[in-house]
């Protein structure tokens, strides 16, 4: 009786801390930082951000990392990575675009890539992102 309360209170208490901290067990992310603005950005984006959907499982496999993809441009986005900036979540500042974060499941920065890439450079820094990130 006492094994199968501790039990229940131990699964309780693992429901509790999924529910007030949803980056606990959150999947780990490629976020892009752009500027519309930018030559080698709408070349990225037009060649490989756009279409990261159906490109990423042929590259990377059906578990693949969500693509976020910010136009520093846009105030809205300037807020976010700020906020990213304040909580950690992205180490130091981004001084120059295109820029390439990759984070692991804590939501916290674990590779960083500045300027143009090919695709395949691209898909590249991201697998080797996360094989850093699955053994470090």
């Amino acid at each position: 009786m006492f094994t199968r309360l501790h039990r229940i209170k131990q699964t309780l208490l693992l429901a509790l801390l999924s529910l007030t901290s949803p980056t606990l067990f959150a999947d780990p992310e490629v976020l892009v930082f752009y500027n519309q603005y930018c030559g080698h950005c709408q070349e990225f984006m037009s060649h490989t951000g756009n279409n990261y959907a159906t490109d990423a499982p042929q590259y990377l496999g059906n578990r693949h990392p969500v693509l976020r993809k910010f136009d520093l441009s846009m105030p809205e986005n300037m807020t976010t990575y700020r906020t990213m900036l304040s909580k950690g979540k992205i180490k130091t500042r981004i001084n120059a675009v295109p820029a390439f974060i990759v984070t692991n499941n804590q939501q916290t920065e674990v590779a960083r890539s500045i300027g143009a890439m090919s695709k395949d450079e691209f898909y590249a820094f991201v697998r080797q992102s996360l094989g850093q990130q699955n053994t470090g």
